[in-house]
């Protein structure tokens, strides 16, 4: 656990605000120690409760192993990761470095750490492609209004009702092949099409996040590196339920394709 933390330098980020209040992150050189703490049944009961707790993001480490033996009979490891330096694919490096420096093997060293990332993206801000993004971006969404607001009103409450439909994953999937769809495509244009119903609208936009691991330097990063991007959907009485579904894949490339403009950068318009 030890070599695995010092190998992926998203654990050694903090986060701290510049002069101006705007948050960054810096890397610290401070060893990571896992001492084994020893309860009785009882004790340990009593701490599992507490064990998950807030970040406190500045200044402070953003995560916490901790490693117990309890009553000198049993093991328990507890890890617990901010989403700020991990998404599901870091869980799967971080446990596959586990294995190996268990088993006294090297871990293959990061390419491109989740710093090296953000300070790519941030010299990318001054480039054309970043303009480029930009000028997509307002003329695909209405800059008034870029997500579709739910109707709550004040004192109206809604009931939920769970449809259960027997519908296999696999095939699913299959029916996705057939029409040169992907299950991401069809998950997305039927949400879309639930939040019009919902919102009485044909033309819906929902915000979304997607795996931006697309560059192989990325393979051994932990951090989180998934992107938050826009999706809008627009039916028509006269679209067949594949052409929405067509269309609501095709703005998905589009918007991944022009992700350098995040949904971060909305309040700088």
């Amino acid at each position: 656990l030890v070599k695995t933390v010092a190998a992926h330098s998203a654990f050694q980020t903090r986060i701290f605000l510049t002069a101006d209040g705007e948050p960054r992150q810096k890397l610290v050189d401070e060893p990571f120690q896992l001492p084994i703490e020893e309860f009785d049944a009882a004790q340990f009961e009593a701490l599992k409760k507490d064990l998950i707790q807030p970040y406190k993001h500045l200044g402070g480490p953003l995560f916490r192993i901790r490693l117990f033996s309890v009553s000198h009979e049993q093991q328990y490891l507890f890890i617990d990761i901010s989403h700020i330096i991990c998404d599901g694919t870091s869980f799967r490096i971080f446990f596959r470095d586990i294995d190996l420096a268990y088993r006294g093997l090297p871990l293959d060293e990061e390419d491109w750490s989740q710093g090296q990332l953000a300070e790519e993206n941030r010299q990318l801000r001054n480039s054309d492609a970043f303009q480029a993004a930009r000028e997509w971006f307002l003329n695909t969404f209405d800059k008034d209004r870029f997500v579709t607001p739910l109707p709550m009103e004040k004192g109206v409450s809604f009931a939920c009702k769970v449809i259960p439909l027997n519908i296999s994953f696999s095939s699913t999937e299959q029916f996705c092949r057939n029409i040169s769809v992907t299950v991401n495509d069809i998950t997305t244009a039927a949400y879309l099409l639930t939040l019009g119903a919902y919102t009485d609208r044909n033309d819906t936009t929902i915000l979304t996040a997607y795996n931006s691991r697309d560059d192989i330097r990325t393979r051994n990063t932990i951090g989180y590196l998934a992107s938050n991007i826009l999706v809008r959907g627009i039916w028509t009485p006269a679209m067949s339920p594949k052409e929405f579904v067509l269309q609501v894949g095709q703005n998905l490339l589009d918007a991944m394709g022009h992700s350098i403009f995040s949904s971060s950068d909305i309040k700088t318009m």
